[in-house]
Order: C-alpha cells, then structure tokens, then sequence
C-alpha cells in the first residue's frame, strides 16, 4: 500500500503518513497512532514488552545487587570503625539475605531507602 493510498484510508495528508514512518523510527509515533494505522491496513498492532532473561534469573540478579547494596553500607561503616567483617562471614550473610529478599518478593523490587519500611511500595 502506498502512502497516498494509507493517508486517504486514514483521512490524512501524505505527509502525515511520512510523518508517521519518521515518528516511528524515531520511537516517538504514538500507540493510537499506530493503531489506527494498523487497522487502515487490516493489521494488528503488536505491542509487547519480552523480558530479556528469565523471571527466575531476574529476581536472583536483583534480589543480589540489592543485598550487595546494602550489606555493602554496612560493611563500609564497619570497617571505618575498625569491625570489618570476614569475607567468608560476608559471603554468608549476602547469600542469607538474597534468600530472604528472594522470600519477599515485594520487598524485592523496592529501592535501597524503602527496603526494611513498613510502608506498601508503589507498583
């Protein structure tokens, strides 16, 4: 199909068809935008976010980088006072808290500063 022909089923100039293919590669078209394009087509418009690795690695990774976060704070503050920890005791209290952040799944996905508080996050 043709420009002209998608701009007079979508009842549109063909430069707002060109406009359209700019946005689009651009990454800034609209989802309605597309839509009605797609329909004027006889197409649907796929729209999908596809996780790049597996939810179960997924949670493992963030369920770590949080607790190296944390427990690296801590660490820090323990070594400015002359009580770092052995690394083989802060390899097991890391693991420890990945399992435990792994069992609490909301808490999981909550920033550094909201981990610990009472409060429902925002999802």
């Amino acid at each position: 199909m043709s420009a002209a022909q998608l701009a007079a089923r979508m009842g549109i100039s063909r430069q707002a068809v060109a406009d359209l293919e700019t946005r689009e590669r651009a990454g800034t078209a609209t989802l309605a935008a597309l839509q009605k394009a797609a329909e004027e087509m006889h197409c649907d418009l796929v729209y999908a976010l596809v996780p790049r690795k597996d939810l179960t690695k997924t949670m493992e990774d963030q369920a770590y980088q949080a607790a190296v976060q944390e427990l690296g704070a801590v660490a820090h503050s323990m070594r400015l006072e002359d009580q770092a920890t052995e690394p083989d005791a802060l390899q097991a209290l890391l693991r420890a808290r990945v399992e435990e952040l792994l069992l609490n799944e909301r808490q999981l996905w909550r920033l550094p500063q909201q981990r610990g508080s009472k409060r429902a996050p925002q999802e």
